[in-house]
């Protein structure tokens, strides 16, 4: 993945995260991050928050563009499988580290 894309993943992420530190206090303990996957809807952020049902809108997302401009899904639009597959794979990444900067302020 090229640098801006990834810098641009990274913002939405951190977007996401903070969304739902706003609207889901204490999100990141139901995420088990040994098992994230951003690419499978029982198993991505928004999936393991609703019992392994991907439903934005049961977590209450503003819009249907919410879910790619805060790091919840890929915008299909421009990615060939390959691209998306790595994009996942960087939002899976981005992901784990916003719930382990979560999960250090507990401890620290």
């Amino acid at each position: 993945m090229i640098t801006k894309q990834l810098e641009l993943a990274e913002k939405r992420v951190i977007r996401g995260a903070l969304w739902l530190d706003k609207n889901h206090g204490g999100w990141w303990r139901q995420i088990r991050t040994t098992s994230l996957d951003m690419s499978d809807g029982g198993t991505c952020i928004i999936g393991q928050l609703n019992g392994g049902l991907y439903s934005p809108v049961s977590v209450g997302l503003p819009s249907s563009s919410s879910e790619f401009t805060m790091g919840f899904h890929t915008n299909s639009a421009g990615y060939s499988r390959s691209n998306s597959r790595e994009y996942y794979e960087a939002l899976d990444e981005l992901w784990k580290t916003e719930v382990r900067k979560r999960r250090a302020k507990v401890i620290t």
